[in-house]
C-alpha cells in the first residue's frame, strides 16, 4: 500500500499542499459545527443523544430519556415557529441571543 505522500507526490501534489486542504477542510467543518450549534436550539440535545449512543455501543433502548428530550425540543421549538409564523413575526426561528427569552415566553402557554 502506498503512503500519503507517495500518492501526493504521484498525482502531482506537494505533501504540503495535501497537508493544506487538510487543514482547510477540518476548518471549514469546525464552522459549519460551530453554525449548526448557533442555528438549531436543539443541537445540544440531539449531540448528547449521539453521545449516550457511542457510550452504549448504539444500543437505544439505553438512551430513551435523551432521544425523549430531544423529541420535546424540536416539538416545542416547532410550535414557536408556527406561531411566529401565523402572527407574522420574522425571522420564524429567533437568534440564538433570543433563545432565553424567547423559552421563557413561550414556555408559559406551549404545553409539550
Amino acid at each position: 500500500m502506498e503512503k500519503m505522500s507517495d500518492l501526493s507526490s504521484a498525482k502531482g501534489i506537494s505533501s504540503e499542499s495535501a497537508n493544506d486542504s487538510f487543514v482547510k477542510r477540518r476548518e471549514e467543518f469546525k464552522q459549519r459545527e460551530l453554525d449548526r450549534n448557533d442555528k438549531d436550539p436543539c443541537y445540544e440535545e440531539g449531540q448528547m443523544a449521539l453521545d449516550c449512543l457511542k457510550q452504549h455501543m448504539y444500543d437505544k433502548s439505553k438512551c430513551v430519556l435523551e432521544f425523549e428530550n430531544t423529541r420535546a425540543c424540536k416539538k416545542f421549538w416547532n410550535k414557536v415557529q408556527w406561531h411566529r409564523f401565523f402572527n407574522g413575526i420574522t425571522p420564524k426561528m429567533p437568534e440564538k441571543e433570543e433563545w432565553e427569552a424567547v423559552k421563557k415566553e413561550y414556555s408559559k402557554w406551549i404545553s409539550n
